[in-house]
């Protein structure tokens, strides 16, 4: 599965349900480097680690980025841009980790899916 591209807009499709209900927008505004996150965000390393031993089924033992994205406010209602984390899912796609994870669709094929 591709790497996201840097301020790029693509669909994001909470809790991972592929359906236009639960579709959105993220731009992503950063790709980090797993051992760069590893080594400076300790706070968000942590956060992975935690979420792979407890979604053994979801999430990869390994990831070789971190990507930030950020989905509009009006999704969630804040007055700011949400801020997602996503990294390796098991079949290489990504993934978001912590309290609104979802799967993101890189290539469309997700969408795709749901609109054939």
């Amino acid at each position: 599965m591709p790497i996201p591209e840097k301020n790029k807009t693509y669909n994001y499709f909470d809790d991972g349900k592929i359906s236009e209900s639960r579709r959105y927008q993220v731009v992503i505004k950063d790709v980090i480097p797993f051992d760069a996150v590893r080594t400076g965000d300790i706070g968000a390393f942590r956060l992975w680690e935690k979420e792979v031993k407890t979604c053994d089924w979801l999430y990869a033992q390994k990831t070789d980025y971190f990507v930030v994205g950020e989905c509009s406010d009006e999704v969630f209602n804040d007055a700011e841009p949400e801020r997602m984390l996503f990294v390796r899912a098991l079949d290489g796609g990504w993934f978001s980790i912590g309290f609104y994870s979802g799967r993101l669709d890189i290539d469309g094929v997700l969408l795709k899916t749901y609109s054939s």
